[in-house]
């Protein structure tokens, strides 16, 4: 009831008793002690409601009505906090300094014909891996100042997926020459401004992308 005598039934936003039910439940505070206290502030009468509306009016008039939006023991929540004030506040989002290491993976068993490809055919220099990491099989590969790491994974099938990893190179035309002493097919890449490029297929079906900048 307002203080014109009119009645009315609103609902209540489930966020108005969350957040402040969350912060107590912080505090240490039991559930049956949060909810003996919710409602006796709420049965004395010395409560204060908040009430807009549900949705935009402009945008979807259909749909609005008007809700609960804060429920307050005072009569001035502009003097004090609400149960909304217990709302989380969302965290700065933190810096990716850089991209560290990608990995792609090649059956068991083939680290053998892996290292020959990778560093053998493409002149990778394989970096030593740590200790506790030793008996789970693949290789780590150094690739200028990131990692490429070289799991081992059965059944799947790497011919289907466009995932891939792009090597940017100084002569593209070198790259073609060396990989075609090898018998490595060579598929052309679709042109992208400032770049030449093409990609290939490692012997194990990982997707392998050649650009160089113009």
């Amino acid at each position: 009831m307002d203080n014109g005598g009119f009645t009315y039934r609103l609902k209540i936003t489930d966020l108005a008793f969350r957040y402040y039910c969350d912060a107590q439940r912080k505090a240490d505070r039991a559930p049956n002690d949060i909810s003996a206290q919710l409602t006796s502030t709420l049965r004395s009468g010395n409560t204060y409601l908040r009430i807009g509306l549900a949705r935009g009016w402009d945008k979807q008039p259909e749909r609005c009505y008007l809700q609960i939006t804060g429920v307050h023991t005072f009569p001035d929540y502009l003097d004090g906090k609400t149960f909304a004030d217990f709302a989380p506040v969302p965290l700065a989002v933190p810096t990716i300094a850089r991209l560290h290491h990608a990995q792609i993976t090649i059956p068991a068993g083939a680290e053998e014909a892996g290292r020959q490809f990778y560093c053998g055919v493409l002149g990778l220099r394989e970096t030593e891996k740590p200790d506790s990491l030793q008996g789970r099989g693949g290789f780590w590969l150094q690739v200028g100042g990131q990692q490429l790491h070289v799991g081992t994974e059965d059944g799947v099938d790497r011919n289907a997926t466009k995932a891939h990893l792009a090597y940017e190179v100084a002569d593209l035309e070198a790259w073609r020459k060396r990989l075609g002493q090898y018998r490595v097919a060579i598929q052309e890449s679709v042109p992208i401004p400032g770049y030449r490029r093409f990609e290939i297929r490692d012997p194990f079906g990982n997707r392998i992308e050649f650009i160089q900048p113009l």
